[in-house]
């Protein structure tokens, strides 16, 4: 071969390899190979964040910054030929990362590369639910169609039903899937595992049964046409499910739904009103079973807040109702050493009205008759309040003198007025606590 050929062959080679070179770096932004790749999933929280020209045997990159959600990062680079690594990189937080780098590559001239890119960092199982069904999934016939789940958008899920492979099941940009069940038993059994875009597993196994009964209430308080005498009254009720388990549960007070607080192991409900008006109140109960059984329950109650507390040292009866004191009354109390009024807890076990007093045949009553009818000189006034303390009761007298003063044998006296018009306001029941 000529000389000249030589020249010609070398020149042309170097031709062709500096053009190579320059043509990679002119499409450089679309050549780099870039780790995580773009729009990729990954489960690792500390992955390797890197970018290089791998077909360049000339290109050198000079110099990089690098920036990570923002934060500049280039002093924790590495350099190696043809691209950068990001060494050190602290824990990243679930979900999507942006990178931005400028590069400046040489080969006889400088060239200037900018990148963008973003990945997502998802350690975490995709959770796998059905809805409406925690525990077991349950049907009121012998097939499912369709049956819904919900799982991470775009995960693949495969299905193994009473030891049966299914055809897996794609799950949508919503995180939904569907799937159908045949010929079922009465016990079944159903294995999902869901696989999401970065490789992460999870496995379920749930038992699906039939369960054509609804729900019962086993007990509930307070009961139908009960009298609650409580300032902040509870409800209680305790369910039985068999065969599945309860999936919603409404309870409506005088048309309002409760905030309730549901106990699926104990199968109780519980709501404290933290306030409730006197008077009577109508109950509407629905239960529905994740088999779609419902149980329906209406009734009623009646919440009487009212209650009294007497304080003996002060002389003086103090009424409440629906939390707070609405009248205080003047009294007279059993003398102190001979007929104390007793102290503790009673309710008013009856009323009456102008009531007929007979004689208890107690040494300081044997001069008096046997019976006094109602009318003034009655020792109980026109109104008379029985409590469960034996022989006590809260009552008017005709002796206003005595009001304010320790002269009874062990009665609570009252004006008459008083008495009255508070016979009037309590009922057969109304707690009434003594104190001194």
């Amino acid at each position: 071969m000529s000389k000249r050929k030589i020249l010609l062959a070398i020149s042309s080679t170097t031709l062709i390899f500096v053009f190579w070179n320059w043509g990679i770096l002119l499409l450089a932004p679309w050549l780099i190979r870039l780790s995580p790749r773009e729009g990729s999933f990954i489960a690792d929280s500390t992955p390797a964040i890197a970018a290089g020209l791998p077909w360049s045997s000339c290109a050198q990159l000079k110099s990089a910054r690098v920036f990570l959600d923002g934060e500049d990062v280039s002093d924790s680079l590495s350099l190696p030929r043809g691209g950068f690594s990001l060494s050190s990189v602290h824990s990243l937080f679930e979900g999507r990362h942006d990178v931005r780098a400028e590069l400046v590559y040489t080969f006889l001239f400088p060239r200037r590369v900018e990148l963008e890119w973003s990945f997502e960092v998802d350690t975490m199982p995709p959770r796998v639910t059905f809805p409406g069904a925690n525990n077991v999934i349950g049907v009121s016939r012998s097939w499912i169609d369709p049956l819904a789940g919900t799982t991470e958008p775009h995960s693949k899920v495969k299905v193994i039903f009473n030891g049966r492979a299914l055809p897996s099941l794609e799950v949508d940009s919503s995180g939904n899937f569907f799937l159908s069940l045949y010929s079922l038993s009465k016990e079944n059994e159903l294995k999902i595992t869901a696989t999401d875009l970065a490789g992460n597993k999870s496995n379920l196994t749930i038992p699906v049964v039939i369960d054509t009964s609804p729900p019962r209430i086993k007990a509930y308080a307070p009961a139908d046409g009960a009298v609650v005498r409580a300032e902040q009254p509870e409800m209680v009720v305790e369910f039985e499910e068999m065969d599945s388990e309860i999936a919603s549960i409404t309870l409506c007070v005088d048309g309002f739904p409760l905030d309730c607080d549901y106990n699926p192991r104990s199968q109780v409900l519980n709501h404290k009103f933290s306030f409730l008006p006197d008077g009577q109140h109508f109950v509407s109960l629905k239960a529905v079973d994740v088999a779609e059984n419902v149980l329906k329950r209406e009734w009623s109650f009646i919440l009487d807040s009212t209650r009294i507390l007497i304080d003996i040292s002060h002389r003086r009866l103090y009424l409440f109702r629906e939390g707070s004191l609405i009248k205080i009354y003047p009294i007279a109390v059993g003398q102190e050493f001979s007929f104390p009024t007793p102290r503790g807890s009673f309710k008013i076990v009856n009323k009456r009205k102008n009531p007929t007093w007979y004689n208890p045949r107690k040494p300081w009553s044997r001069d008096m008759p046997l019976v006094i009818p109602p009318g003034p000189g009655n020792p109980l006034g026109t109104r008379a309040l029985d409590l469960d303390a034996p022989g006590i009761r809260i009552h008017g007298t005709y002796v206003s003198s005595s009001i304010g003063r320790a002269v009874s044998h062990g009665c609570i006296r009252m004006y008459l007025r008083d008495a009255e018009e508070l016979f009037d306001r309590v009922s057969v029941g109304t707690p009434v606590d003594i104190v001194h």
